[in-house]
């Protein structure tokens, strides 16, 4: 669509003219984009024909620009091959081993944090400037002694 409508178009001089011929193609991707992510809150299975009919643009084309997406995590989808069927998921759902993934990391996250913590603990409370404002001063201590 974006270069054919270029190619196409009467406006083409004057996007020549004002120097927009690449905004006016990003703008013409962005639509696709959009159109397709649109398709998602009215669609849970579409054929990519209907998608590539929709958008304008061919099933090859059209299958380019959903597996971008998909990598992009613009869209959440799968393709299937065999039946030239798009099946789009909401963003909510996730596979066990994503959230299994991503629970493992946040508790790795977690365990990191508690051994910071415990080794920033122990170089405190083994500082002699910690010592000698906790402990108070009486007999022969001092900070000359603690720290030295």
């Amino acid at each position: 669509m974006g270069k054919d409508f270029m190619r196409s178009t009467k406006s083409n001089e004057t996007f020549k003219k004002d120097n927009t011929i690449g905004l006016t193609l990003q703008c013409i991707e962005a639509k696709k984009r959009r159109k397709i992510q649109e398709l998602t809150s009215t669609y849970l299975t579409i054929g990519l024909s209907n998608i590539a009919e929709l958008v304008n643009v061919n099933e090859k084309e059209v299958e380019s620009l959903l597996l971008q997406m998909i990598e992009n995590g613009e869209i959440r989808a799968t393709i299937s091959q065999r039946d030239a069927m798009v099946v789009f998921t909401d963003a909510d759902d996730q596979t066990i081993e994503e959230a299994m993934k991503e629970l493992n990391s946040k508790m790795a996250e977690a365990v990191e944090l508690s051994n910071r913590m415990k080794e920033m603990d122990k170089k405190v409370s083994l500082s002699g400037e910690y010592i000698c404002h906790t402990l108070p001063l009486t007999g022969d201590f001092s900070s000359s002694t603690i720290t030295g």
